[in-house]
């Protein structure tokens, strides 16, 4: 018997608009003759309130061993009712500006105007989640998913392997997460997860361990990198070997801010008479006195491979604090400026807004959990899953939920 668990996210890529349903490619997932499909838990957010909603699925209804029930007025393909348990009023509020941050502001309009943002980790209660995808307002609440802040990539989610917690990071109002349990990290497994080109800018803030010990950092596949313990910082090149940070030895208990620039090659780092044509510019800052340190290292892999993105490592201890990330496709020095300078801000307890005319506006939303379980038996002999459609219905009428998560239990 195989065990393969699935979050299925629903996003707006594959929605067809025209049948009004989701259609998620699975090919990669090689899911063969399942035996079973349990659902473990839904949760989707909805612009208005439902006593229900009725899930579809005629890929599902296709497998079923029994054929699942069907409505007045359509064919047994309902695999699931979300009946909430809990439902979470949202309001989203979002302020724009005429003019938008200035150079190395780090206000929050600045970060919004970076093109291709990719990561956007602020660890906000609402977008810190618990198991029960209950927000997560206190130090010590434990969180389980990390999601993205708008308007960086929302098909980006962090999902741990424990509980971990939220943890503080220096003497003001930096959140982070950190874990005191065994073998801990996170992971966006779900695809896409890669660059656009060769050149990238990643800015992130860690709160060290208490002592001189190994901790992996962040894995992007092309950015890979790693406290040492004997108190060395390392980048992964793109064969596997070590590039240790020059001049560059951390300190127990100590924030940092970390900028790592996937750049044009300036220099010949593997000896062969010739400038390397991708490298990585390293900037590490000390945040509680400013003092940092630069250097130049051979480049990681190659960013546009696609491929799961991890902080720290399954067979590490998570002895850090990780704290808030920016990431975005290409070296665009203003930017980068604004991400270093919103990540000082935030560990100084400093919000920084643009000087221009503000436009605030409000959005209420509903998110509605069930963690219900519904078993779906299969035939014998089923075919391969390819791909399943899901599709969401109340009193008739369809649905598209904003956001979504399906976990699924696949027994093969």
């Amino acid at each position: 018997m195989q065990y393969q668990k699935l979050f299925l996210e629903l996003r707006d890529s594959d929605y067809d608009t025209d049948a009004k349903r989701y259609n998620i490619q699975l090919k990669s997932q090689d899911i063969r003759n399942p035996s079973e499909v349990v659902f473990e838990s839904v949760t989707v957010r909805v612009d208005e309130d439902s006593d229900y909603l009725l899930i579809h699925s005629n890929a599902l209804a296709d497998i079923a061993r029994r054929r699942p029930a069907g409505t007045n007025d359509k064919y047994g393909n309902v695999v699931y009712v979300l009946n909430p348990k809990e439902r979470i009023l949202r309001s989203t509020t979002s302020t724009t500006t005429q003019s938008g941050g200035n150079s190395g502001d780090g206000s929050d309009s600045a970060i919004e105007l970076i093109p291709d943002l990719k990561l956007w980790l602020d660890f906000d209660p609402s977008r810190a989640l618990d198991a029960t995808y209950q927000e997560t307002p206190n130090l010590g609440d434990t969180v389980r998913y990390c999601y993205n802040r708008s308007p960086a990539d929302n098909t980006m989610l962090f999902v741990t392997n424990k509980d971990f917690e939220i943890m503080q990071i220096g003497s003001n109002a930096m959140r982070g997460m950190g874990s005191t349990q065994s073998w801990a990290q996170a992971v966006d497994a779900s695809l896409p997860n890669y660059y656009a080109g060769q050149t990238f800018t990643t800015c992130y803030v860690i709160h060290t361990p208490p002592t001189y010990q190994h901790a992996p950092m962040v894995n992007f596949y092309s950015l890979k990198t790693e406290l040492r313990s004997g108190a060395t910082i390392v980048v992964y090149d793109e064969f596997g070997n070590l590039s240790t940070i020059a001049g560059m030895n951390w300190l127990p208990s100590q924030s940092y801010l970390m900028t790592f620039r996937r750049q044009a090659g300036t220099q010949d780092h593997d000896g062969d008479g010739n400038v390397d044509d991708w490298e990585f510019y390293v900037r590490i800052e000390r945040l509680s006195t400013g003092e940092s340190v630069t250097d130049i290292v051979r480049r990681g892999k190659d960013p546009t491979g696609n491929t799961g993105w991890y902080m720290s490592a399954a067979n590490y201890h998570f002895t850090h604090v990780q704290g808030p990330i920016i990431s975005f496709d290409g070296n665009d020095a203003s930017h980068e400026l604004n991400a270093e300078a919103w990540l000082r801000n935030v560990y100084a307890g400093e919000a920084v807004s643009a000087s221009s005319e503000e436009v605030t506006t409000t959005v209420e939303s509903y998110q509605l959990f069930s963690k219900d379980r519904k078993v779906i038996r299969c035939r014998q002999n089923s075919h391969t899953m390819h791909s399943i459609d899901i599709s969401f219905t109340n009193n008739g009428v369809s649905v598209k939920p904003a956001s979504g998560i399906i976990e699924l239990l696949i027994k093969s």
